[in-house]
């Protein structure tokens, strides 16, 4: 008797490289939105922190602790506030970006 031939159970490659692509094409899209949702969340955090403000209360320059003010234009509170001073004639953003 001749043996009959078993079934193929893995499948033929066409049916392979449509369930990788399926695959790769889910991974992308996560990625994407992930990525998407990270920078809408830093957007908002950025927007909070741009309607902050602060000023000096009373500016003396002989005391080496000053008094500030601080103003919250957002409609949240704002936490863990970190408060710098830099003179105007060289301002801390134009050295970082060289």
């Amino acid at each position: 008797m001749l043996a009959s031939a078993s079934p193929d159970r893995w499948g033929d490659y066409p049916t392979w490289l449509a369930a990788i692509g399926t695959v790769a094409a889910v991974v992308a899209a996560l990625g994407l939105a992930i990525r998407d949702s990270r920078r809408r969340d830093a957007e908002k955090r950025r927007a909070q922190a741009e309607k902050i403000g602060a000023w000096f209360k009373n500016f003396n320059p002989s005391r080496f602790r000053q008094a500030y003010r601080l103003a919250n234009a957002a409609e949240q509170s704002a936490f863990r506030v970190i408060v710098s001073v830099e003179p105007i004639d060289r301002p801390m953003m134009k050295t970082l970006r060289q």
